[in-house]
């Protein structure tokens, strides 16, 4: 529930984005929105999924290299253009698709923390792996489940582009 919702909010701000030129017309329910919505809502599961692997690989930062695979492959196959290793970081990316304005970005994060590993499900301080005093990396802050919203609100709202012909680049 949390993850549909953290991930729809995503998406309406990009819908948004994409299709309105007022605050006015912010309420209204265009084609192209109502289709990001629906691929959400069809793909729910599969987009907490990526949050569920990305939460068991708990890479550090610049090590992020199964993350980093898993994004990037899936965001090649959905016909974005991949550059990887961007500022001179080995795990960081950057996808584009379309062209044009408006420009919309997205950023994520999917570093874990040192010491943050945590059991999955539990909202307590509940480590999965300790060894001795110390505990492994892990996604205690959540970092996990910001690169599957942003995955999940770029293939709907590349699904809006595609189908209503939008104009945009989408980052």
């Amino acid at each position: 529930m949390y993850r549909k919702l953290m991930v729809t909010l995503l998406v309406v701000a990009l819908a948004i984005t994409m299709t309105s030129t007022t605050l006015f017309a912010v309420a209204e329910l265009t084609p192209a929105k109502k289709l990001a919505f629906d691929a959400i809502d069809r793909n729910a599961e599969q987009i907490g999924l990526i949050g569920d692997s990305i939460f068991s690989f708990s890479e550090l930062g610049l090590q992020e290299f199964e993350t980093n695979k898993l994004m990037t492959g899936l965001l090649k196959e959905w016909g974005f253009k991949i550059e990887n290793g961007i500022s001179g970081m080995p795990t960081a990316f950057m996808a584009t698709y379309g062209s044009g304005k408006p420009v919309i970005v997205v950023h994520t994060e999917s570093d874990a923390v040192p010491s943050a590993n945590q059991r999955a499900g539990s909202v307590f301080d509940d480590p999965l792996v300790t060894s001795g005093r110390e505990r492994a990396p892990g996604h205690g802050e959540g970092h996990n489940e910001g690169p599957a919203a942003m995955l999940g609100a770029a293939y709907a709202v590349k699904q809006a582009m595609d189908k209503y012909n939008l104009k945009g680049t989408l980052k």
